[in-house]
């Protein structure tokens, strides 16, 4: 019963996350082009797996089993390698090692930003509940 549980959490998690990354992809393409929106099937259908890899980053980076530097990086790495293997990778048509090196930075700076933010807005929730 506890396997169904933690598969259902990461189904759960990967729709959530293939749904945020869905609408993200859609405001973008709406502010960049402002012609008829023409996003493509096979992007949308690349984006359930990267949603499943990011839930799953997401879960392994809750197992207490694991030093927390550990969880950190593995959620990082498979977060980045989510990232470039279901969305970059498909949709680029020319391969350049500059290019990925620039996104690779890119995508680093915005998730160390986002994880730093987020970290800090959990400690401080956590804190203002233990105030109460």
């Amino acid at each position: 019963m506890k396997t169904w549980n933690l598969f259902k959490k990461w189904l759960i998690g990967g729709c959530v996350a293939y749904s945020l990354l869905s609408l993200f992809v859609l405001l973008l393409q709406i502010m960049i082009s402002e012609s008829t929106l023409m996003v493509d099937a096979n992007s949308f259908l690349l984006m359930f797996p990267c949603g499943l890899g990011i839930s799953a980053a997401i879960r392994l980076g809750k197992t207490e089993k694991l030093p927390r530097w550990v969880r950190y990086i593995l959620q990082y790495v498979i977060i980045l390698l989510s990232f470039v293997l279901f969305l970059w990778l498909p949709r680029s048509t020319a391969f350049s090692p500059v290019n990925l090196l620039l996104l690779l930075v890119l995508l680093s700076v915005i998730y160390w930003v986002l994880f730093l933010l987020i970290h800090l807005l959990l400690v401080r929730i956590k804190r203002l509940w233990e105030e109460d």
